[in-house]
């Protein structure tokens, strides 16, 4: 079992004690900016990477998208 990523059949009780140990693991890593940078160029969100959760980095696409002026569109302007 991979500490980064959740088992598809895990529950979150489950993987909450995983992905807090991943999360030290990334705390200590020297290439964590570098992993962060490549999660989010890959728009990848699932598990932990760059000391990132995969909400948290997923939170950061989000706004990223709203300054870059590619925010949430309306049904209307998506079309």
């Amino acid at each position: 079992m991979d500490v980064f990523f959740r088992a598809d059949d895990e529950s979150a009780r489950e993987w909450a004690p995983r992905e807090a140990a991943a999360l030290a693991v990334c705390a200590a890593c020297p290439v964590r900016a570098w992993c962060l940078a490549e999660a989010l160029a890959l728009e990848d969100v699932e598990g932990v990477r760059g000391g990132r959760t995969g909400a948290e980095r997923l939170e950061l696409l989000s706004a990223h998208d709203v300054l870059a002026g590619d925010g949430p569109k309306s049904e209307a302007t998506a079309a």
